[in-house]
Parts: structure tokens; C-alpha cells; sequence
């Protein structure tokens, strides 16, 4: 049985999905840098950071977003993202 201080915990966590994984996430904003950094590829010491491309889209919708860095979006349930590493040039 869960508590009331859990259950709005709970409430205040969205389930999105990086690079099919899934994850909950506190509702609001997420940058480009969360999403790359903290959830597809978090750090690892003595390596360099990975450069990356990544586009989110929204349940049930079929056409993708384009996210940058710097950039934030407001999360929703169910929201897809794909963190593809690039080539630095």
C-alpha cells in the first residue's frame, strides 16, 4: 500500500523513453544536455563527451522534433527520445 507523500511523489514523475530505455522523470522542462548527459550517456570518467543529435517525439504522433543544444521541452507522458552521437568537426 502506498503513502499519501508517495503517491504525489509519483504524480509529479512522468515516464519518458531514451533510446528505449525508459525513464521518470520529474514533470516540467528537460534539456537537450539532460537528455544527452544524465540519461543516454551519462559520463564516464577519462572519456570525452559525446557529441550527439537528438529528436523527441510525442505519443501517438508520428512526426519528430528536433531538440538543440541549449534547448529545453516540456515533458509529457509517454514522450519518446532518440540521442544519435555525431561526428564533431
Amino acid at each position: 500500500m502506498s503513502t499519501q507523500a508517495e503517491t504525489e511523489q509519483h504524480s509529479k514523475l512522468v515516464t519518458i523513453e531514451v533510446n528505449t530505455r525508459p525513464f521518470d522523470v520529474p514533470r516540467g522542462k528537460i534539456s537537450f544536455e539532460d537528455v544527452v548527459a544524465n540519461l543516454a550517456y551519462p559520463p564516464k570518467p577519462g572519456q570525452p563527451r559525446i557529441a550527439c543529435t537528438v529528436t523527441y517525439h510525442y505519443k501517438n504522433e508520428s512526426s519528430d522534433h528536433k531538440l538543440a543544444a541549449g534547448e529545453s521541452v516540456e515533458v509529457r507522458e509517454g514522450m519518446v527520445f532518440v540521442a544519435t552521437p555525431t561526428n564533431e568537426s
